[in-house]
């Protein structure tokens, strides 16, 4: 099973900073793809390519919108071996997806219950498919 971790949200490269200073174990998580144009169906190359800012500001995971993942962001990340927690999944199609995804290691959801139930379905089927009858 896969861990809880808490992110600071507010968007502040300094106290990613800071946090990581006083704590370097701790998981920080740079957040993006939160603003209006996302919902507008928009993305901001800063968005989409955030790894320099990762960098700069000492996070170790990144926090994407989930309509961030039409992008390749995720892909790209998984490459980089960047952990990916995505936001906001609350539906069933969404979560499941996300599941699935090699590049997602945590997902953020206002349905714990629903994400926890589906995991469990998912690694349930993954652990049946490979023994023999």
């Amino acid at each position: 099973h896969r861990d809880l971790h808490s992110f600071p949200t507010r968007r502040s490269s300094d106290l990613l900073t800071t946090i990581r200073r006083l704590a370097p174990s701790q998981l920080t998580g740079l957040l993006v793809g939160g603003d209006e144009s996302i919902l507008k169906g928009g993305v901001r190359t800063r968005d989409i390519f955030p790894f320099r800012r990762m960098n700069a500001c000492g996070a170790n995971v990144l926090l994407p919108h989930i309509r961030l993942k039409r992008t390749g962001l995720y892909g790209r990340a998984l490459r980089r071996r960047v952990p990916v927690y995505a936001w906001t999944a609350n539906g069933e199609r969404a979560i499941s997806m996300l599941i699935a995804d090699p590049a997602v290691g945590g997902i953020i959801t206002d349905f714990p219950e629903l994400a926890i139930t589906l995991r469990e379905k998912a690694f349930r089927g993954s652990s049946t498919q490979g023994s023999s009858g």
